[in-house]
């Protein structure tokens, strides 16, 4: 496989003198570029299968999304009804050609990725590659702090729930933000009335690009106004202002 031996360029099995160059471009052996038409732009050379380049399949053929190589790629670079596209860039450095310093590194047998988290969504995040499990998110956590955990090779369904608790159950309000208790469990109102932008009266998500996108959209469906500087809802009919 072309890519698993490239991946282990740092061990020199496939830039070296002998082989095709220390820059790919020919040694004793051919340039890659005379097989391989602009090889090192294009991800799915050595990644996967799919126009994003991410693997539902590894360098070594491997397809399960039970081994690490594989993993929930698929749900991270594709559209769901959860959110939308992500870009490498959300988990990892991404480089501009195949051959950008850090990206193959010689990391041995193993061939692993790095995880380096979008400091705009993740800053605390890391990856304990022995369990596979990500810790300290914001993507797989409450919407209040950074303390989401998710393993990476699970096929267990996202829901709701899996991240912060929905209306129903009503109590599980009371592990939400600012006055979500209040407003849910208290009041029996739905997610709709201060997130019509991002979800139906069915609580299903209408906007995913809206979704675990590291903003608060609060859009009031009655017509209020809510600021963000200073957490208070304005222009109610529900009551006057109030800071959430």
């Amino acid at each position: 496989m072309h890519g698993y031996d490239f991946d282990k360029m740092g061990s020199a099995t496939c830039a070296t003198s002998n082989c095709h160059g220390t820059a790919l471009t020919g040694g004793t052996g051919p340039s890659c570029n005379s097989c391989h038409n602009n090889w090192q732009t294009t991800c799915t050379f050595c990644h996967g299968t799919t126009g994003a380049g991410a693997p539902p399949e590894g360098v070594l053929g491997q397809t399960a999304p039970t081994d690490k190589h594989v993993g929930a790629h698929a749900n991270h670079v594709n559209a769901t009804t959860m959110h939308a596209a992500w870009d490498c860039n959300y988990c990892h450095t991404k480089p501009s050609t195949a051959v950008t310093p850090g990206h193959i590194d010689g990391t041995g047998s193993v061939v692993q990725a790095e995880v380096k988290y979008l400091t705009t969504l993740n800053p605390a995040g890391t990856y304990n590659t022995t369990t596979a499990v990500c810790s300290n998110l914001y993507c797989h956590g409450n919407g209040q702090t950074s303390a989401g955990t998710a393993t990476w090779t699970s096929t267990t369904n996202m829901t709701c729930n899996s991240c912060h608790l929905t209306p129903a159950p009503a109590q599980a309000a009371v592990a939400m933000s600012g006055e979500h208790d209040k407003h849910i469990q208290s009041a029996k109102l739905l997610c709709v009335e201060c997130h019509q932008m991002v979800v139906n009266d069915q609580t299903a998500i209408i906007a995913p690009a809206l979704h675990v996108n590291g903003a608060k959209n609060v859009s009031i469906k009655t017509g209020g106004t809510y600021t963000p500087s200073t957490k208070i809802c304005s222009n109610m009919i529900c009551h006057g202002p109030e800071p959430w």
